[in-house]
Formats: C-alpha cells, structure tokens, sequence
C-alpha cells in the first residue's frame, strides 16, 4: 500500500441523485486491500503536505493568506493549489486521501473538497497529533479533526507518532474511538518493532495499520516482516523516495520505461 501526493487515473465522477458527485469506477479498478477486521481500503492513497499553518478559524486564514501575498506569493500558490489537486486526485480516480491534525489546514482543505462527493465512495486517513498526546486529549484532537473534515467519522485513524510515556494511554482512548463506532479502522505510524511490542503488552486491539517511511533507498525489511507476521497492514509513505537523484540509478528506470510511466 503506498501513499503519495499524486496518483494514476483510474475513475471519473457523475452527479448522483442528490446533486453530489459520485466517484465511478472505470474497468481497471483500484486493487481493495482487506485490514485485520476486514474493513478495505485502496492500495493507493493520496497524502498532503503541510498547508495555511494558521490556525482553525476563517480569521486566521485570511490573515495568513494576506500575508503569504506579500511575502511569499509562492507558498501561497502552493497552498491554494492543494484544492485543485485534491479534485484532481478525486476525478482520477484516487478514493483514499491521507492528512493529519499536524498538517496545518490540510484537513480542511480535503474536507472542503471532498463534501461535494458522495462519503460511502472514498476513504479519510487523519491522525492524532503529538500535541493531543501531550495534552491528554485523543478525544477532543479526534473531534476536532471531524469538524475541520466536515465528517460525522473518519475510516482510518492512526496515531502519528509514539509519544514517550504517552502513546500507551493514548492508544486505549482510541480504542475506545473504535469500539464507539467513530472509525472503521484504527493504527499507528512510525512505530518501530520495539513500540509494537511493547503496544502489544497492554493493548486489547492490535493496530490495523502501520504507516512509516519505506522505499527503494529504505526498505526496512525486518519492521515489514515483523507486521505481515503480525497481520498489521504496512502502509508506506513518501513511497517514491521524494524521487531523489539514487533513484534513477535503480531497476525503477527500466521498469518504468517498459511500462511507459513515470518512475514516481
């Protein structure tokens, strides 16, 4: 399962009866991958980067708009740009869309976007932030990020990091997230082996998914073997190296080439 900010095309959309869009899958459909609890999720997904750190109200966004249109018109283009990209991703054909609490306003924007289409139809990955561990406050971080996502429930949540003296607590309160009804899947992301098992000692549901860093340039072979073993579904972020300059020394490049896709 990767997770990148882009993805091949794969569907289009039609307005349904109640003049939302509908994603409609064309004849090449994307591969559905079953969790632990039997919940599928696609085996792509499309992730965001951080966009308008400012804050949760209208307020603070425009003044951060303003200002970005007077020092730095370029991330300012680059975060207005996120809307276009996430529809774009959507009339592709990508039904999985991948944020977090961490990511500035990048739940809002996918939130804004993706009401216009139907819910059943595409999967929302979020997490908890580090911020809400600190805080003591899974719950409070959870809702608030329904309210940014314009969503009465998540699909997947993960918790984004293994917060010191903290991740244990914080992965029983989002059991009980799970168990309420408030997500169809629950799981971590960057947790190493020791954290799983560790997790695994007080845990009563073992996590669904794990998602952390691996690619050609980083394969972590042993934390992979270790949650298929598990029956954890490893989901793989920045999948395409941030294409840096090794990866056109890999098999990628004749592969790519023999396929007629690019090597992202």
């Amino acid at each position: 399962m990767g997770n990148e900010s882009g993805g091949e095309g794969t569907g289009a959309l039609h307005y349904g009866k109640n003049q939302k869009y509908s994603m409609c899958r064309r004849k090449e459909r994307m591969k559905m991958i079953a969790l632990s609890n039997g919940f599928e999720v696609p085996d792509f997904c499309f992730g965001s980067p951080i966009v308008f750190p400012c804050g949760n109200s209208y307020r603070s966004r425009a003044k951060y708009i303003l200002k970005l249109a007077v020092k730095n018109r370029m991330q300012l283009k680059r975060d207005i740009g996120l809307f276009k990209i996430v529809k774009m991703a959507a009339e592709n054909g990508c039904t999985m869309f991948d944020t977090s609490r961490a990511y500035g306003g990048s739940e809002w924007v996918f939130g804004t976007v993706l009401k216009r289409y139907k819910r059943e139809h595409y999967r929302i990955v979020t997490k908890l932030c580090n911020a809400d561990q600190y805080g003591s406050n899974v719950r409070g971080g959870f809702e608030a990020s329904l309210q940014q996502l314009h969503m009465d429930y998540v699909d997947v949540y993960l918790m984004h990091w293994p917060v010191k003296g903290r991740f244990i607590e914080s992965w029983k309160e989002m059991e009980r997230l799970y168990e309420g009804g408030c997500c169809k899947a629950i799981g971590v992301c960057n947790f190493n082996i020791h954290h799983l098992e560790e997790l695994s000692i007080h845990a009563n549901i073992k996590p669904m998914v794990n998602q952390f860093e691996c690619h050609p340039l980083f394969t972590q072979d042993k934390l992979r073997d270790y949650c298929r073993a598990q029956g954890i579904q490893v989901m793989a972020y920045t999948a395409s190296g941030r294409m840096d300059e090794r990866m056109k020394k890999t098999a990628l490049v004749p592969i790519s080439r023999h396929h007629r896709k690019s090597m992202a």
